[in-house]
């Protein structure tokens, strides 16, 4: 895995506008199942047997080895148990209702 020890948003944004080179195709398909790692933890969770999973996650194995999308899975699952979802915290102009993830202490 190419972007082991990469997890938060923060660090992800970092690694990107820091590195001097562009991102390999395999970096940007672990960046971007990462993403969609923290987007559905954040709005429902990323069990293997539930709809985010099936619907969301599941896809990206066809983008990278088996092997590398079950590290980025556990590495990710490891991280999520450090943090905490915030419900409702902005509304849009629109009327759509977002959450937050904060990294616990």
């Amino acid at each position: 895995m190419e972007t082991k020890g990469i997890i938060t948003d923060v660090q992800v944004y970092t690694y990107k506008n820091e590195i001097k080179r562009k991102l390999t195709s395999q970096e940007k398909a672990e960046f971007s199942l990462k993403g969609t790692l923290v987007s559905c933890f954040t709005y429902g969770g990323i069990e293997k047997n539930g709809y985010n999973f099936e619907r969301y996650i599941l896809p990206y194995k066809k983008n990278m080895s088996e092997k590398v999308f079950d590290e980025i899975y556990d590495e990710m699952e490891l991280h999520f148990q450090n943090c905490t979802v915030n419900s409702s915290v902005y509304t849009d102009a629109d009327g759509s209702i977002y959450n937050s993830l904060t990294v616990n202490n």
